[in-house]
């Protein structure tokens, strides 16, 4: 009775690996990130939470930034969806909604290639425990990304079968550049995930065509600057400036492209071990990566599939490549991190085919990985995170409503949680950091618990600060504290990452 069962099980799994993939990557992602369901609003999304209720240009900023349909959104989000901070766990919940649906992307164009379905399970659920997945899911100001993702993955795919034919489809390729527009709106770094379609499939198939190359080149020209286009009508019809890191500088391509194989490309070899075994992983991530490379040239001395693997790398970053300002993060990376991640798991993957030690040394470092990716998110971000939100509320909540005097926020260093020794490392300004050292993040913090506190206590109806702010740093010359209430979350945070 057990093996009938046992078979028809199996049978059922075989016939719908779609759903039980997606079921199974589902549950998966939220053990891993199931921190993001604590009370904490992380950097921008203090200020988004505040600002979309109150400020009539809200959306200005986002158009400025390059991403007038992430404006949009965050206008629903952040303004009618969410009215607290506690609430913001289901924007980072839709943000891991979307993160599992690329995956379920990822493994059906892989079961496509012929990958095992075990093997393309572990390939698309391991990519979820990368830094760049961390962030989307654990930020409430990034859910956007994976759904801009997965909508110019969709548009690669179609791409892929308008170039399939001799004779270009030409309706294909303008509903592909029309989606890709739409990725880069949402989020430019995510619109170049159109190539990982061509690149998973140049990988499997050891063969890639120059011409190929030559259209995509033009494809993403074409993309690029018709998004660019409709940018520059957006700021024109609303008479606003772009920011700098929207700004174009043509110039340092080159060398930020060349940069890319040091700077960027470092970072991405280590998976998700960015702070906790970083060196380990990154001489696994060199060997791995280099491994692949040195067997896909025995295998098929196709010299230019290499070359279009290596070039491809930093052209899959190219909306930053080409962008005035940079910022060297996860968020920034993932479609290049995506492809780097399936070299070095192929590379495994056929060792692993004719050495069973390898084999298993492969499992093992995927459960490293998986682990590492989930100290990450519960450790490194959603811990920190709330632990922060907590003692500022805590002390936030005893300034009256009707307060009138000035208030001085005394804020902490970036690097407080390394500098007082909570924590011996971090990384970029997403992990290991605290949100109240930008300067502009303890105000809407502090308007956003009193006008929820406000709404507790019926009030008003809507809640406007009387009070006036400023911000300090620790090391700033004495001020004047007449008529003031100073706040110094520098003790604050002390006292509460000392428990």
């Amino acid at each position: 009775m057990n093996n009938k069962h046992t078979l028809a099980a199996k049978s059922l799994i075989k016939n719908n690996p779609l759903f039980f993939f997606g079921v199974s990557a589902l549950i998966g992602c939220i053990l891993l990130n199931f921190g993001i369901f604590r009370d904490y609003a992380f950097t921008d999304s203090y200020e988004f939470i505040w600002l979309a209720d109150v400020s009539p240009i809200f959306q200005h900023e986002f158009i400025r930034g390059g991403r007038p349909l992430y404006g949009l959104l965050n206008q629903f989000t952040f303004g009618t969806l969410c009215d607290s901070i506690s609430s913001l766990k289901w924007i980072r919940f839709i943000g891991l909604l979307g993160s599992v649906l690329f995956s379920i992307q990822i493994f059906k164009f892989l079961l496509k290639l012929k990958l095992k379905p075990f093997e393309s399970a572990l390939f698309s659920f391991l990519m979820l425990s990368i830094p760049s997945f961390t962030i989307f899911i654990g930020w409430s100001a990034t859910y956007q990304i994976p759904w801009s993702l997965s909508i110019s993955f969709f548009a690669g795919l179609i791409l892929m079968k308008a170039l399939e034919d001799k004779k270009i489809n030409i309706l294909k390729c303008l509903i592909a550049l029309a989606l890709v527009i739409i990725s880069l709106s949402l989020y430019q770094s995510a619109g170049t995930a159109f190539l990982i379609p061509f690149i998973f499939t140049a990988v499997v198939s050891n063969q890639f065509e120059k011409r190929t190359l030559i259209q995509l080149l033009v494809f993403l020209g074409i993309s690029l600057i018709l998004y660019f286009i409709v940018f520059k009508i957006n700021l024109y019809y609303l008479k606003v400036e772009a920011l700098g890191r929207s700004q174009l500088n043509i110039i340092k391509f080159p060398f930020r492209y060349l940069l890319f194989y040091v700077r960027e490309l470092k970072t991405i070899l280590k998976v998700s071990g960015i702070i906790l075994g970083s060196h380990l992983f990154l001489i696994i991530g060199y060997i791995t990566f280099i491994g692949f490379f040195v067997k896909q040239k025995i295998a098929n001395k196709n010299y230019f599939v290499i070359f279009f693997l290596l070039f491809v790398l930093p052209l899959s970053y190219l909306p930053n490549l080409v962008a005035d300002q940079v910022w060297k993060c996860s968020r920034t990376v993932a479609p290049a991190a995506i492809s780097v991640l399936f070299y070095q798991f192929y590379f495994l993957k056929q060792l692993s085919q004719s050495n069973k030690v390898i084999k298993y040394v492969s499992l093992l470092l995927a459960i490293s990985v998986l682990t590492v990716g989930f100290i990450n998110q519960n450790m490194y971000i959603s811990d920190i995170q709330h632990r922060e939100y907590k003692a500022l509320r805590k002390a936030f909540e005893k300034i009256p409503l009707d307060n009138t005097k000035n208030i001085i926020f005394i804020i902490p260093n970036p690097d407080f949680l390394k500098e007082n020794g909570y924590y011996s490392d971090y990384y970029s300004d997403e992990f290991i950091r605290i949100s109240s050292s930008k300067e502009w993040a303890s105000s809407p913090l502090l308007n956003q618990i009193q006008k929820e506190k406000s709404k507790l206590n019926s009030i008003q109806k809507s809640y406007v600060p009387n009070h006036s702010y400023e911000v300090r740093t620790i090391n700033d010359p004495a001020i004047n504290t007449n008529n003031s209430i100073i706040i110094n979350l520098n003790e604050l945070l002390k006292k509460e990452f000392s428990k």
